[in-house]
Parts: C-alpha cells; structure tokens; sequence
C-alpha cells in the first residue's frame, strides 16, 4: 500500500470518527432538552398554582365567592399535577381547612398558609434534583466527548 493510500484511508477513519463523534454528542446533548421539559411541566405548574392560591387568600379586596373560585381552579392545577408522593397528602389535608381560610378563619387560613408553602418546598427541592440530574446528564456527555477526542487523538498520533 502506497503512501497516498494510506493517507486517505487514515484521512477517511478520521473523518468518520468525527462524523460519529457528531451525531454522538448531538445525541447526548439532545437529552438535556426533555430533562429540563420535564422539571418545567412537573414543577413549575404546581409552583405557580401555590402562588395563585397564596394571591387568592391574601386579595381581601375581593368578595369571597371570586377568591375562593380562583383558590379552587389553582387547587386543582395542583391536583391534577401531582408528581411527588408529598403533594397528594398535602393537598388532601389543605382541602379539609381551605375553605375556612378563604372565609377569614385565622386558624385554617394559617395552616392553609403553612401547607401551601410545604407545597411549594416539595416542588422545590424536586426542581433541584432534577436540576442536578440534569447536570450531571451534560457533565457526563462533556466527559464522553472528551474521551472520544482522547481516543481520536490516540489513533491519529498512532497512524
């Protein structure tokens, strides 16, 4: 095999190392994407139905009909959104006093308060798991891009 010969054919392995170095690190990236889709449709639609149900206890210029409309359509965004084992029994125990706090209640509307924003601390501290879940997902891509930059060198170094 001739000089030129080899050349090309070290010149098409290393063009099709870095093709596959491509698509692979496309892929590995790519699953960033739905990791972070989903900390966004599990959590952050439960977090914002706490804050409009905290808005609807706390907006005393409006009637208590209106408010507790607004608090119930917010409950049952969260309700319907429940991803974490916490939420439900929560929940469950916000809706037996809630009504009470809409109306004025001192006691129910503290501990409505109390579990509202127990609430919002689960969706929080699983935003930062899945935020750190996330992360680690694009470290570990970075280090399998670098091992296979590693492994390319390697080859060309030995070619």
């Amino acid at each position: 095999m001739g000089v030129k010969n080899e050349i090309r054919l070290a010149v098409g392995v290393l063009t099709a190392v870095l093709v596959i170095l491509a698509f692979g690190t496309i892929g590995l990236l790519s699953r960033m994407s739905p990791a972070i889709e989903r900390i966004i449709d599990e959590n952050v639609t439960s977090s914002m139905a706490v804050e409009r149900m905290l808005a609807a206890l706390a907006s005393r210029q409006e009637p208590v009909e209106v408010r507790r409309t607004r608090f119930e359509k917010s409950y049952r965004v969260a309700r319907g959104n429940i991803t974490e084992k916490d939420e439900k029994e929560l929940l469950d125990q916000m809706s037996a006093i809630s009504d009470a706090a809409i109306e004025g209640d001192p006691e129910d509307l503290a501990a409505t308060v109390e579990t509202l924003l127990s609430l919002a601390e689960v969706n929080w501290r699983s935003i930062e798991r899945a935020d750190a879940q996330a992360r680690r997902l694009g470290t570990t891509g970075a280090w399998a891009v670098v091992l296979l930059v590693v492994v390319l060198a390697g080859a060309i170094v030995l070619a």
